[in-house]
C-alpha cells in the first residue's frame, strides 16, 4: 500500500474533496457529478490538508499551468465556490479574467455549479448582470473583475483567482498589483492567491514571469513551502506528434484523444496550426516567429548565462549607441569579446510611458524597476541626461571603442566624456555584424544575462538583404522596436573593425560588399 503523507486525510481536505465531488460539471456534462481524477484530489488534498501549528491553512499560493481542456474553469470554479460557502464569515473571492466575456465565463460556471444543487442555491443570492454572488448571513462575497478594467483599487481580497493569465494585457498587471496589494488587509492563513492558465505565445509580460516563477519553485531553485505548483507541459525537445507525450501532459479521463489526433495530423502540414497544437495541447511557450523573423526567441534564450555588471568591470568592450527622435528609444550596448558577453542599456522619456505600455504590449515600468531602462525628465528624450547616465556606465569599464548612428549624433556628442566615432548604417559596415552576430546566436558563442528587454527587440527585428547578399537590420521592416539590437550589431562592427584594422584586413570594400 502507497504511503500518503499526513495532510492526505486531514479533516480540512477531505471536507473540501467531498464539496468538489458534489459539484456538477459544466459545459457537455452539465448536470453530471464531477468525478475528480486522481491529479484533481491529490492538488485539492495537499492545498487544503497541509496546515501551520495554529491549524491556518499553509499553502498561501497556488500555480496551475495546465493545457486546453483540463477543466480549468471547472477547477477555479470549484476553489471560488468553496473558498466562499466554508470559508470564514467576511470572505471577499475575486476572480479576475483577460476581459469581462472571459471573466464571465468562470461567474457562470460557479452560477451554474450553485444553481444544480438546491442546498447552495438556498444558501446564497445571485446577480448575473453584476457577475457577483453572496452568502445569505455571512457577509462573504463572490466578484467576476476583467484586467483590462480598473477594478482592483481598494478591495481586501480574501482569494484571488487569476484566471487565462496568457490572455491578459499590459493592464492586467495594474490590476494583479492592486489585489496582491490588498492581501495586506488580511491575516495569515486566511490569505489565497491562485493562478489557472494555459500556456502563452509570448515570454514577455505578467504570465510568463508567473509561471518562471512557479517553475522555480517546482524544481527547487526557489524556496517557497507555502507555494504549491502544477505544470502539465511537454519538454521543448519533445516530440509534439507523440501521443504518449500528449497523455503526459494531458491526465484528464474525459480528453477525446481522437479529435488531438485530427489537429496533430493538421499541425503537421500548417505551420500555425503547430504552434497552436504545441502551446494549447502541450502547454509549450511558443512565440509566433514569421518567417522574416530573424533571431528566433528560443534561439536567443538559449544564449543566456548567469552573470551581472560586475562580472564585466574592467573588462576590453566596444560600445554601440543607437539614438533615437525625440520620443522613441535610446539604444547603447556592450559587446565584450574576451568573453563573448553582452550588456544593454535603454532609455525612454518618463511622461507617457504608461501609453507606450499600452502601445507596445511590454512592461516598460518593471523593466525601469530591474534597471534595465532609464527614463529622461519630460515627454521628450533629454540627451543631455542620457549622456550624464552613460559617462556613469562606461567608466566601469574598459571602452576600446564607441561608435554611434550620425543620426542626432550632434546633440549628445559633447556630453559625453568618451571619444565617439560615427558608425554609418550602410549595409556594407551593418552586414558583417549582422552575419557574425547571427552566427554566434546559432553556434550559442555570444552570452546574454536575460535582459527582458533586448531580448524582446532582438525577437522583433527583421534582416534586409540586397543583392550582394549583405543583412543588416531593417527598422521600417521589423514589428516593434529594435534599437539594442540594432546597437549591440554595431558595437560587434566596431569590435571586428578594430580586429581588421590591427591585421591589416577591412570587412568592407567600398562597394558595399562584405569581404
Amino acid at each position: 500500500m502507497q504511503c500518503r503523507p499526513e495532510w492526505w486525510n486531514h479533516p480540512k481536505a477531505q471536507q473540501a474533496v467531498d464539496f468538489f465531488s458534489n459539484l456538477t460539471l459544466i459545459g457537455d456534462y452539465s448536470g453530471q457529478r464531477w468525478v475528480l481524477d486522481r491529479w484533481q484530489e491529490e492538488w485539492i488534498r495537499e492545498l487544503y490538508g497541509k496546515r501551520n501549528p495554529d491549524g491556518s491553512r499553509k499553502i498561501n499560493k497556488i500555480s496551475l499551468w495546465m493545457p486546453r481542456g483540463l477543466g480549468k474553469t471547472q477547477q477555479a470554479a470549484g476553489i471560488a465556490a468553496y473558498e466562499l460557502i466554508y470559508g470564514p464569515p467576511g470572505r471577499e473571492i475575486y476572480s479576475a479574467g483577460p476581459d469581462r466575456d472571459k471573466a464571465g465565463r468562470l461567474y457562470k460556471a460557479m452560477a451554474q455549479m450553485i444553481r444544480a444543487d438546491p442546498h447552495l442555491e438556498r444558501l446564497c443570492e445571485l446577480s448575473d448582470y453584476n457577475m457577483r454572488i453572496r452568502v445569505k448571513g455571512k457577509d462573504s462575497v463572490y466578484q467576476a473583475l476583467a484586467a483590462d478594467s480598473d477594478q482592483g483599487h481598494g478591495l481586501a481580497p480574501s482569494t484571488l483567482i487569476l484566471d487565462e493569465l496568457h490572455l491578459w494585457g499590459p493592464k492586467g498587471r495594474k490590476l494583479y498589483q492592486a489585489l496582491i496589494s490588498g492581501f495586506g488587509k488580511r491575516k495569515k492563513g486566511s490569505r489565497l492567491e491562485v493562478q489557472i492558465s494555459t500556456a502563452g505565445d509570448s515570454r514577455d509580460g505578467l504570465a510568463y514571469e508567473l509561471y518562471s516563477y512557479a517553475k522555480n519553485v517546482r524544481d527547487g531553485v526557489i524556496k517557497n513551502p507555502n507555494m504549491l505548483v502544477r505544470i502539465f507541459e511537454a519538454a521543448e525537445d519533445a516530440d509534439w506528434t507523440d501521443e504518449e507525450v500528449w497523455r503526459s501532459c494531458m491526465p484528464c479521463s474525459f480528453v477525446d484523444f481522437d479529435f488531438i489526433r485530427q489537429e496533430c495530423e493538421e499541425a503537421k502540414h500548417i505551420k500555425h496550426k503547430e504552434w497552436d497544437f504545441r502551446q494549447l495541447y502541450l502547454g509549450q511557450w511558443v512565440e509566433r516567429v514569421g518567417d522574416d523573423t530573424w533571431i528566433a526567441p528560443s534561439e536567443w534564450d538559449a544564449c543566456r548565462s548567469d552573470y551581472d555588471e560586475t562580472d564585466l568591470e574592467g573588462e576590453e568592450c566596444y560600445a554601440g549607441l543607437d539614438l533615437s527622435s525625440v520620443r522613441d528609444l535610446t539604444a547603447l550596448s556592450l559587446f565584450f569579446p574576451r568573453s563573448r558577453r553582452v550588456l544593454s542599456y535603454s532609455w525612454l522619456p518618463e511622461t507617457g510611458l504608461s501609453g507606450r505600455e499600452d502601445r507596445d504590449g511590454v512592461t516598460y515600468r518593471q523593466w525601469r524597476s530591474e534597471g534595465r531602462l532609464f527614463t529622461t525628465s519630460g515627454s521628450r528624450i533629454v540627451h543631455s541626461e542620457v549622456a550624464e547616465k552613460i559617462n556613469e556606465i562606461l567608466v566601469r569599464y574598459h571602452v576600446v571603442k564607441l561608435v554611434a548612428d550620425p543620426y542626432s549624433l550632434h546633440l549628445i556628442a559633447t556630453h559625453l566624456n568618451q571619444e565617439v566615432e560615427k558608425y554609418p548604417q550602410s549595409p556594407g559596415y551593418m552586414s558583417p555584424p549582422s552575419k557574425w552576430f547571427e552566427s554566434a546566436v546559432a553556434s550559442r558563442e555570444i552570452r546574454h544575462d536575460g535582459n527582458p528587454l533586448l531580448a524582446w527587440c532582438v525577437g522583433n527585428t527583421v534582416v534586409e538583404k540586397d543583392k550582394y547578399e549583405n543583412i543588416s537590420p531593417h527598422k521600417g521592416k521589423s514589428r516593434k522596436r529594435i534599437d539594442p539590437c540594432v546597437a549591440l550589431v554595431m558595437a560587434i562592427g566596431a569590435w571586428l573593425g578594430s580586429e581588421g584594422e590591427e591585421s591589416g584586413d577591412d570587412f568592407y570594400d567600398g562597394e558595399n560588399n562584405y569581404i
